[in-house]
């Protein structure tokens, strides 16, 4: 379970793409302590997001980002190695 918050602005659009940059952040609660093959001292992580991205086309209905996203408990349990998703890539189109 999480909750992720987050905040994104939205930069002057022109005819053909807006845009954009957001973060987020919020807690989550894992089912296991496990995160990929590291051990994480809790189920409790912090989630927390920078996206980068723009709404292309006549009407704006496709949308491309690329995001960080890094997890970890904030050494307030032992251990906390963390995990880095350095490259996350986002295509979608609006109906």
């Amino acid at each position: 379970m999480t909750v992720l918050p987050s905040i994104r602005y939205n930069f002057e659009p022109n005819e053909s793409f807006q845009t954009y940059i957001g973060v987020a952040a919020g807690p989550s609660l894992m089912t296991g302590n496990q995160l990929g093959y590291q051990e994480q001292g809790s189920h409790f992580l912090f989630n927390d997001y920078i996206t980068i991205g723009a709404y292309l086309g006549e009407n704006k209905e496709w949308e491309v980002s690329w995001s960080w996203r890094h997890l970890s408990n904030a050494d307030m349990f032992l251990p906390n190695p963390g995990i880095d998703v350095p490259f996350s890539f986002s295509l979608g189109k609006r109906f």
